[in-house]
């Protein structure tokens, strides 16, 4: 039984600290949008956060951690979304900046 809690526990932490760096970063996108004008695509931040936040409810109200195709999928989706916003997001910032 305390294993299960455990890995619950691991799983709601993991879930929280995801969620807070995606808001994070869609609150950046957002503020840097409205300030400079320049599209961020901010909007689009918030479809790999429903996923992650779907796939996590799947987790957490199964028994199992893994196996899940489900929301296996879900955190695809999510990261498959991510990796270009995120990438899109720091070539607006930075673009036209000297190294």
């Amino acid at each position: 039984m305390t294993l299960e809690i455990v890995s619950r526990f691991l799983l709601l932490y993991g879930a929280f600290a995801t969620g807070a760096v995606l808001i994070f970063m869609y609150l950046i996108a957002r503020f840097y949008q409205r300030s400079s004008g320049d599209k961020t695509r901010y909007r689009w931040f918030l479809l790999p956060i429903f996923c992650l936040v779907a796939a996590f409810i799947r987790n957490a109200s199964t028994n199992q951690l893994a196996g899940d195709l489900f929301s296996f999928m879900l955190f695809i989706i999510a990261g498959v979304f991510l990796l270009p916003l995120s990438i899109h997001l720091y070539r607006v910032m930075t673009d036209g900046r000297e190294r």
